[in-house]
């Protein structure tokens, strides 16, 4: 597993042991295998944003987010990000159709804060352009690096470990944009892709 020796820059984590050796064909057939997840994520995206939008009135009235709300939407960005890893060849193991934390590889973890800043619920999708706009870029250029990874998987059934650590880093920053846009962190994402 990527991990660094500093402290965490930002307290969503994701963790993804790099994998020694992948099935050989099974990356040809990861998009098939994937639509039954693309499906629920039809709609499970239009309810995380009804929640967040409960989720941004709760905060500026009470300072608060209820642990069933956070759970709910700190789970479908990990079922996102397992579902992503998938499709980016990162993992052979199936995705669970699950949001709760555990028993996958693919794995993120945020702890729930105990009070919000009332005054940021409303500004955060503002503040979180920036970084959806370089994610775009990113998004597209991950899709390169696992069809590039596609032929070594095919040829040494290894993904090989710079283009595993960029699109790592890649998973990591969508991550934290994706938590404090969805308001279960205050703590601003960095421009980085390490943890």
């Amino acid at each position: 597993m990527y991990t660094s020796k500093r402290a965490p820059s930002h307290p969503a984590i994701v963790s993804l042991p790099y994998p020694k050796q992948q099935a050989r064909w099974l990356p040809l057939a990861k998009l098939l295998l994937a639509v039954p997840h693309l499906v629920v994520m039809v709609f499970l995206i239009p309810a995380a944003l009804l929640a967040t939008i409960v989720a941004a009135l709760l905060i500026t009235v009470t300072r608060r987010l209820p642990r069933p709300l956070f759970d709910f939407l700190l789970g479908v960005d990990r079922y996102y990000l397992r579902l992503n890893a998938y499709l980016l060849l990162m993992c052979d193991q199936y995705p669970p159709f699950r949001l709760r934390e555990g028993g996958y590889q693919v794995e993120l973890s945020l702890p729930h804060p105990d009070r919000y800043s009332r005054w940021l619920p409303p500004v955060k999708w503002l503040l979180t352009l920036p970084h959806l706009l370089v994610l775009e870029v990113f998004d597209d250029f991950a899709l390169v690096l696992a069809f590039v990874a596609l032929f070594a998987i095919l040829f040494t059934r290894r993904y090989p470990a710079g283009l595993f650590e960029l699109n790592l880093g890649f998973l990591r920053w969508q991550a934290r944009a994706f938590t404090y846009a969805g308001l279960l962190t205050d703590k601003y994402p960095p421009y980085q892709l390490e943890e």
